[in-house]
């Protein structure tokens, strides 16, 4: 596989098993110098165009990676914000969400998972309950979610979410913008939340890359957050040259 050159090519990873490894709980990642150094690269190698697409809000990623360099299409791409620029977000229906939250982060404390109030969604993780899994699942499907929200699968997590909202449509709004218009889109993903970007990327000519294993829409596969950074130093050094 030979990649064009990185001025030529719009890049987006996912965050949680892609650039950071996954841990017991979404708080307890650990995001070291030598990645913020990397994301810095990465922008400034691209000419800014360079994002990051994931299932944490804004806000959260701001706690981790202080003073962002890169956009970030956040809540699966339901929200998005380029560095120094006002929050944009899809049409969004707090009522509804709300009639959610109740009856969910019940459930979740009384079986002792993780409850997450996103902007946007109610995520609940049982990475360290897995035997809640198919509880969980029920408990979902009982529920009577309206069109226009979603139900989603991820890692030891399940995500209620605007049905606007996935990794597809955020890379597809992103590759409408500058720097983005015009270049290759490549993707980078761990999870089943990032097949709508995989699809995109590869509908649209670009290079779609899954991380660890699985089954994947995607074209090429990296083994672990360790080799997406390695694969990404060599991007950057090799069109250095």
């Amino acid at each position: 596989m030979q990649l064009p050159t990185i001025d030529s090519l719009a890049l987006f990873a996912d965050f949680d098993g892609t650039l950071v490894d996954i841990a017991p709980t979404p708080d307890a990642i650990v995001v070291d110098s030598h990645l913020k150094t990397l994301i810095n690269r990465i922008t400034d190698s691209t000419g800014e165009a360079f994002a990051i697409v994931t299932g944490r809000s804004l806000e959260n990623i701001g706690e981790h990676l202080t003073e962002c360099p890169c956009p970030v299409a956040a809540n699966h791409g339901g929200q998005w914000q380029f560095p120094g620029k006002e929050t944009q977000h899809i049409p969004l229906d707090d009522n509804q969400l709300c009639a959610y939250q109740s009856a969910i982060s019940q459930f979740a404390q009384q079986n002792a998972l993780i409850f997450e109030m996103k902007p946007l969604g109610i995520a609940v993780h049982f990475r360290q309950h897995p035997e809640c899994e198919a509880a969980l699942d029920n408990f979902l499907s009982s529920l009577e979610i309206s069109a226009n929200y979603k139900v989603i699968q991820g890692k030891a997590v399940r995500e209620l979410k605007p049905a606007l909202a996935n990794k597809g449509n955020a890379i597809e709004r992103f590759m409408k913008m500058p720097p983005f218009k015009g270049r290759t889109p490549v993707f980078f993903g761990d999870d089943v939340t990032d097949e709508d970007g995989f699809r995109f990327v590869n509908r649209t000519g670009g290079f779609s890359f899954k991380v660890g294993d699985g089954e994947t829409s995607a074209h090429h596969r990296l083994a672990d957050p360790a080799q997406v950074k390695s694969f990404l130093t060599e991007l950057i050094e090799k069109n250095a040259k």
